[in-house]
């Protein structure tokens, strides 16, 4: 009998003469020792009568946009704007330079800052609370072993994707909630680049409208 391939590391090994069994291999050459193959156990049955959708899963999925929406509490290309038209203005006073505009932009940045903080905070905490209880729904429904819920403390969107391709393969669900995930990403992504393009455009207009009157002033 010839080894089951060269250098392989002492251990049973399917038996050549008999594949019923095991046959213990010294790292040289098989040995006597001769024992019934180990079962494996087969793969839990598909379990298409089970539904797998759940109110839970369907707001760990949407509660990022609940975050995203804080963006657009704040109008910072009007502020920013009343801003810089007072700093030039300032710029040809003589006297002290009044910080007025200056504390009340900066005190709505500030409060601004801490919304979105709060509610990102909230939406995370609630997104892996809520991920938990799909979990839950879903062992109670017979679901083997489904996606773990802690991947949620990760990112809500680990567990959604992850729990929809697992429940596909214990259930047979369609892939539906994978692709609204994928969606929402990708359109919170777009949503967050043309926020700052709006902002960077705003700004640089301002900056470009300021220019020109100095310029023309001079």
């Amino acid at each position: 009998m010839s080894a089951p391939w060269p250098a392989v590391a002492p251990g049973w090994y399917p038996d050549p003469v008999d594949a019923r069994f095991v046959r213990w291999w010294s790292g040289r050459e098989w040995t006597g020792h001769v024992q019934g193959a180990i079962a494996r156990p087969a793969p839990p049955a598909v379990r298409r009568d089970i539904r797998t959708g759940t109110v839970w899963i369907w707001l760990v999925t949407l509660s990022p946009m609940l975050s995203t929406a804080t963006l657009f509490v704040w109008n910072i290309p009007a502020d920013v704007d009343v801003l810089l038209h007072d700093i030039a203005r300032q710029a040809y006073d003589t006297g002290p330079f009044d910080t007025t505009i200056l504390s009340i932009v900066a005190t709505r940045g500030l409060i601004w800052y801490l919304i979105v903080l709060a509610v990102s905070a909230l939406v995370y905490a609630a997104g892996v609370a809520m991920s938990a209880r799909d979990a839950a729904v879903l062992r109670r429904r017979g679901v083997v072993d489904p996606f773990p819920w802690a991947w949620a403390f990760l990112s809500g969107s680990i567990y959604v994707i992850g729990r929809t391709v697992i429940a596909r393969r214990r259930t047979g669900s369609d892939l539906g909630m994978l692709w609204v995930e994928i969606g929402l990403i990708v359109l919170v992504n777009v949503l967050v680049v043309v926020w700052l393009v709006v902002i960077l455009m705003s700004i640089g207009a301002t900056v470009a409208s300021l220019s020109g009157g100095v310029i023309s002033s001079v």
